[in-house]
């Protein structure tokens, strides 16, 4: 009989997938995938991503963070914000780190600005 060979990659994070629906506030201390809906705020200590079919109605506050889907509402990224050609957001976008992948066609609504902080003057 041939053993189990259980690997840890160390790598933890939350999901959301697909045909499911969230309606209230996320807190996460790890990173957070959405491929489904949420209604509602995710405040998040590292990464969230939202999927190509996942949605958000609300809000995000992360350190990081990549679009690939829809936000309707503001997001506030710490470090970087990656957005993919399909992203669609309308809303607020706060960033100190933006990187646009792939032919992006800008479909912002409302303001978009990026925050630069030296080290000198970190807050």
């Amino acid at each position: 009989m041939a053993k189990e060979v259980v690997t840890n990659t160390g790598a933890m994070y939350n999901a959301l997938t697909k045909g499911s629906r969230i309606v209230g506030e996320i807190f996460a201390d790890s990173d957070f995938r959405i491929d489904g809906d949420v209604e509602g705020t995710i405040t998040c200590n590292g990464k969230v991503v939202i999927g190509q079919k996942g949605f958000l109605k609300g809000s995000i506050t992360c350190v990081n963070a990549e679009i690939i889907g829809t936000v309707e509402g503001d997001i506030t990224v710490s470090e970087l914000l990656s957005l993919r050609s399909t992203a669609n957001i309308k809303g607020n976008v706060k960033t100190r780190i933006l990187f646009r992948r792939h032919m992006f066609h800008e479909r912002f609504i409302n303001t978009f600005s990026r925050r630069i902080i030296s080290k000198k003057n970190k807050q």
